[in-house]
This record gives C-alpha cells, structure tokens and sequence, in this order.
C-alpha cells in the first residue's frame, strides 16, 4: 500500500511506570490494561465507537504506547466538534486507566499531515512525530495539547479553550492552570493546554479508592515519583476548584475534597 497523508488529529499516550507491568509473573496488571483499553475503545456506548465511521477513527496499540487518531474534514465549524468529541474520548480512557486501574497515562495531542494504517500497523507523518515530541513535556500524568491543533482551526488557544469547552459536555474538557485560587496553593505555571481528565470524577460514580491510595503509596516511593504525585495533586485540586458547584457541595464532592486535604492539597 502506498503512503496517502491526510490531515488528522492524533494522540499519543505513554503507560507511566510501565516496567513495573512487567515485573508481574502472571501479568495481572498487564492484563486489565489491555483489557480496559479494549472496553473502552468497543464499547458502544463509549465516545470511541461513535467516532469509528464518519470521522475514521483508528488505533495502534503496542506495548507502553497508545496512539490514536480522527481524520479532519477542513470545516472549522465541524472540526471543532470533532476535535471536542476526540478529546472527551481520550480524557475518558485516561480517567479509567487511573480510577479503575491505578495505571497513569500521559501524553499529547498533534495535529496535521499522517498516513496510519491500523491493520499493518504502518503510520508515518509529522502530526504523529509533533504529538511523540512533545508527550516529554508532560512529565506527570496529564495529556497537553500542541498548539498546532489550535492553528488547524483558526484559533488562539483562548478562544479554541473557549469553544471546545462549549461543545455540549458538562465541565470542562480543556483547561490552562492559569487561575490563581484564593486560599490554594499557587497554581503550576502556565506551560501547555491540557485535557482536563479529571473532571469525569464529578460527573460518575466511579470509585476512587484506589486511584487515591495509588498517590499515597507513589507519594513516599521515590523522589521521582514524589515530585510527580505533587504535579497531579495540584492539577487535581484545580480541576475540583473549576468545577461548577452549588453552595454546598454534593457528596461526591466532599469525598474529593477530603481526599485531596488528606493529600495537603
């Protein structure tokens, strides 16, 4: 077959700590990975299987790495949407990974020219060498976004935050970290946009006992492992202070919010 580019839209996530997988003589870990990535991309009431047809959805799953990737149509005002439904489905598999399976992901989104054949596995193009690239910036579990997707479609990152976040989904589905919240720690710096995965805690009832247990027992490993718990417990508290609230918080929110307090965050 020969190599046909189209412009796409692609993500590449890393498995964070994926070594330790490994180690597991009866690759039990290894297993529900896989199999929560499957169930994710198959089932159909998941975001993933609504982007198969029209929008040619497509994966490649190999060892530590996840890339996936939607075709764009060149119509900002579609684009847009679709930019905005691939990112919920990304976010969704990254907050399962983690809630579900205390395996953390991080990663970018790219976008531009790529020629990807999910069933040999073949894939070339600069979207994906853009998204490989700059996955090294997201040094905790988080997925940024290269500012070239913004330029795909016209916009400045304030306005493309603006409009992907009014696409129909409750919450946030991109964020800054660039708000500063009184009696919060000082946020972290503004370096990229980024998905805000964790904002599916507020809207499930999925639990997250072992999500919370696995940065406690992350937090006192290593110093590695210390520097990067306090990365994603910032960016953790605050998602939890954008989330919209009423005066008193529900009690899906003060379970979050106590175990963030218990983290001192």
């Amino acid at each position: 077959m020969e190599i046909s580019y189209e412009n796409r839209l692609v993500a590449f996530l890393d498995v964070m700590g994926f070594q330790e997988l490994l180690k597991d003589p009866n690759a039990t870990k290894l297993n529900q990975y896989f199999q929560q990535v499957r169930r994710n991309m198959e089932d159909k009431s998941a975001t993933f299987h609504g982007l198969s047809a029209e929008q040619e959805f497509r994966k490649i799953l190999f060892s530590d790495s996840i890339i996936l990737s939607i075709r764009l149509s060149g119509e900002t005002e579609e684009d847009i949407v679709r930019i905005a439904h691939f990112i919920h489905s990304v976010s969704r598999l990254q907050y399962d990974l983690a809630t579900i399976c205390d395996i953390w992901t991080r990663g970018a989104i790219s976008s531009g020219k790529l020629h990807m054949n999910q069933d040999t596995n073949e894939m070339a193009g600069s979207a994906f060498v853009h998204a490989y690239s700059l996955e090294k910036f997201a040094d905790y579990p988080r997925i940024v976004i290269d500012p070239r997707v913004c330029a795909s479609v016209g916009m400045s990152p304030v306005e493309f935050v603006s409009r992907v976040n009014n696409c129909r989904y409750e919450g946030r589905l991109v964020e800054m970290l660039e708000h500063h919240r009184i009696g919060r720690p000082t946020p972290m710096p503004v370096d990229s946009l980024q998905i805000d995965w964790f904002a599916h805690a507020f809207q499930s009832n999925t639990e997250l006992t072992i999500f919370f247990a696995g940065i406690h027992e992350r937090f006192v490993a290593d110093q590695n492992l210390f520097m990067k718990c306090k990365k994603l417990c910032r960016y953790l508290r605050e998602s939890f202070d954008s989330w919209p609230k009423e005066t008193e918080l529900t009690p899906r929110e003060r379970l979050i919010d106590e175990q963030l307090r218990k983290l001192e965050f």
